[in-house]
C-alpha cells in the first residue's frame, strides 16, 4: 500500500512516497521524496506495479495480497475529496475489509469461494444486501487489477460466474419496491408519543419536526442530518448535493414547500450552521423504530416519509417536473418508484399537527 506523507522542511515543502506490498510472505518496502506530490503519486503507482508484477521470464507467481489489504487500498486510492465515497459505500467497504473474505489471497479467490462468502452472509441478511456486497466485491477487484496491470492474478471471470449461479439460487436479488405509506392515525400515534416523551426526558431532539420536514420536503434522512445547513436555504430553494454515483460534485436548487420553510423558520437562531443542530442519522433512526415499536405499528421506516412526501405531492395534483423541483429525482424511472397515489386531495388540510 502506497502513503504519501507531506514534508515541511527549510527548504520548502517535498513529499514522501512510500511503498509496502506483502509478497510472497515477506514485506517489501520502498521510499523516495520528491518535489512535487504529482511525482510522488506516480512513482508510488509505478513501484506497486513492478512489485507486484509477474515475471514471466522466472515463472514466479504473483505477490501475495489479501482480499481485506486490497479493499482498503481501493478505498486510499479512490475515496478523494473531488469524488468522495457515500456514506452506505463505504460502511460496506470497510465492513468487507474486516469480514471473512479479508483472510483470502486475490489470486486464489475463485468463484466457489464468493459464493460461499455470499452465501454464508445470507444467514443474516436479504438477497438485496447481499447483492449489494456482490457489486462492491466485483468493483475492487476489477478496479485494483486493473490498476496493478493485471499483476494480482485475478480472474474477472470468477466475480461473473458467481453472480450467475447466485441469481439461480436467489441468493442475490434486486431489492423489492416498498410501497408502504403512514397513515394519518400512524403519523399522530407516533408524534403524541414524542410530543410526550420530550416533556419528561433530555431529549433534544424534536423528532415531530423532524418528521414533518421530512414528508414535505421530500428530504432523504442523510439530507437532513448533514445537508439541511443555513448556507443551504435561500429566499424560496434549499439547495443541496445530488445523490449522483458518478459524481459528487452535481448541485441544483431545489423548491422548499411552504409547510417545510415554516418548519425551518422555527429554528432560526438558534444553530450557527445546521438547521436542526447536529444529528446523528443513527440516533434519528433508533428513535424512530423505537416509537414505531412502542406504538405498535408495523413495517415502517424513516425512508417511508419520504415516500408518504412524495406520494403526497402526485395526490396534490402535481406534475412530474413539479415534484422533482421538490424531491429532487433526475428521472422518471426512479421518480416513479414512489408514485403511490391513494386519494386525490390534500389530506394534510388542517391538520392539528401542522401547528405544532
Amino acid at each position: 500500500m502506497a502513503t504519501i506523507t507531506r514534508i515541511e522542511g527549510k527548504k520548502g515543502i517535498k513529499y514522501r512516497a512510500q511503498v509496502r506490498l506483502r509478497r510472497d510472505g515477506r514485506v517489501v518496502s520502498k521510499a523516495k521524496t520528491f518535489a512535487k506530490k504529482s511525482d510522488a503519486q506516480d512513482w508510488a503507482r509505478r513501484t506497486e506495479v513492478d512489485v507486484l508484477t509477474v515475471h514471466r521470464e522466472t515463472g514466479s507467481l504473483p505477490a501475495r495480497m489479501l482480499f481485506g489489504d486490497v479493499v482498503l487500498q481501493y478505498i486510499e486510492l479512490f475515496n478523494t475529496d473531488a469524488r468522495p465515497f457515500g456514506e452506505s459505500k463505504l460502511r460496506t467497504l470497510r465492513a468487507l475489509s474486516r469480514g471473512a473474505l479479508s483472510g483470502h489471497y486475490v489470486h486464489e479467490m475463485s468463484s466457489r469461494v464468493i459464493q460461499s462468502y455470499i452465501r454464508d452472509r445470507r444467514k443474516t441478511i436479504t438477497p438485496a444486501t447481499a447483492s449489494n456486497d456482490l457489486v462492491f466485491i466485483s468493483e475492487v477487484l476489477k478496479t485494483m487489477d486493473s490498476h496493478y496491470e493485471g499483476a494480482l492474478g485475478f480472474a474477472p471471470s470468477a466475480v461473473d460466474s458467481a453472480r450467475v449461479l447466485l441469481k439461480k439460487s436467489g441468493d442475490v436479488a434486486k431489492s423489492a419496491e416498498r410501497t408502504r405509506r403512514p397513515t394519518l392515525e400512524e403519523l399522530e400515534k407516533i408524534f403524541r408519543y414524542f410530543s410526550n416523551k420530550s416533556k419528561f426526558s433530555y431529549q433534544k431532539i424534536d423528532m415531530v419536526d423532524i418528521c414533518l420536514y421530512a414528508i414535505f420536503s421530500c428530504r432523504r434522512q442523510d439530507e437532513i442530518c448533514s445537508k439541511t445547513t443555513w448556507d443551504s436555504i435561500g429566499d424560496r430553494h434549499l439547495q443541496r448535493s445530488m445523490k449522483d454515483p458518478r459524481s459528487r460534485d452535481i448541485s441544483m436548487a431545489l423548491e422548499l414547500p411552504p409547510r417545510a420553510r415554516r418548519i425551518v423558520e422555527k429554528y432560526r437562531g438558534r444553530h450557527p450552521v445546521h438547521v436542526f443542530g447536529e444529528l446523528s442519522r443513527k440516533t434519528i433512526s433508533r428513535y424512530f423504530t423505537d416509537a414505531c415499536k412502542i406504538c405498535g405499528i408495523h413495517d415502517l421506516k424513516f425512508h417511508d416519509l419520504r415516500h408518504e412526501g412524495v406520494s403526497h405531492l402526485f395526490e396534490m395534483r402535481k406534475t412530474i417536473p413539479e415534484v422533482a423541483m421538490i424531491s429532487g429525482h433526475r428521472s422518471w424511472s426512479t421518480l416513479k418508484r414512489y408514485e403511490n397515489v391513494i386519494m386525490y386531495g390534500d389530506k394534510y388540510e388542517n391538520w392539528l399537527w401542522l401547528e405544532y
